[in-house]
């Protein structure tokens, strides 16, 4: 990833993803559960000779440059998973509680979804209403840790290890916050979708001309395409 300039003007290039050198059999991102986010591990921040461990947060409508990392103080991150119930938005006192020195958030999003992201041997929690980590776990296993799963209601969340063994951090009701009544009715563009309104689009406009043409010529005689294709069938 090109970023600023060399001593003598030249571009210099950084890294963004820690190469093969990082003990990982794996790399686990993940979509938000409304795909607006795309959540990167094994992410890494280079400044000099120093490296920061991160996650990259990617905006759907822009793959080619994160919108922001989430630095991990300890070592590479691995796996992140979402939770896939949408919460309510924090309440005015919950949001007098943080500091108005907190960094602004990532994400921009009409509810909360909270996340989970695995490192070699810890866990964090975040939320899209803050961009630092509402949760930590570590020292939970000999080993480095190899995945992790949330339940279908979000009550718990699953964690594994190469050393054969789970554990299970659970959550009290509403300890993650209010779940939404209802999930949220989700419009999310796709280049299928984008496709067949252009072509609907260029359809209408060509019917329109030929409306055209025979308002003005009606004698004129105007074949209008099918809208359904025809199959020639041959007898035997």
């Amino acid at each position: 990833m090109p970023s600023g300039s060399g001593a003598e003007g030249e571009a210099r290039s950084f890294r963004m993803f820690h190469d093969d050198s990082m003990k990982s059999f794996f790399r686990r991102l993940t979509f938000t559960p409304d795909g607006s986010y795309l959540l990167t591990p094994a992410g890494c921040v280079e400044s000099g000779e120093n490296v920061t461990n991160t996650t990259y947060v990617f905006s759907r409508n822009n793959l080619k440059r994160p919108v922001g990392h989430l630095p991990c103080p300890g070592k590479g991150t691995l796996a992140v998973r979402c939770c896939p119930v949408y919460f309510e938005l924090r309440g005015a006192s919950a949001k007098d509680e943080i500091s108005p020195k907190s960094p602004p958030a990532l994400f921009s999003l009409p509810y909360r979804l909270v996340f989970a992201v695995a490192s070699e041997d810890s866990v964090l929690f975040y939320d899209t209403e803050q961009s630092f980590p509402f949760g930590y776990v570590s020292n939970i296993h000999y080993h480095t840790l190899s995945d992790i799963s949330w339940s279908s209601d979000g009550s718990f969340l699953a964690i594994s290890s190469t050393d054969g063994y789970c554990s299970f951090v659970t959550f009290e009701e509403d300890e993650l916050g209010v779940p939404l009544k209802e999930k949220p009715q989700i419009h999310v563009r796709t280049p299928g979708a984008a496709a067949d309104k252009k072509a609907k689009k260029t359809q209408s406009h060509k019917e329109n001309k030929l409306d055209f043409l025979e308002a003005r010529h009606p004698n004129l005689c105007i074949s209008r395409p099918s809208p359904h294709p025809s199959f020639l069938t041959t007898g035997a």
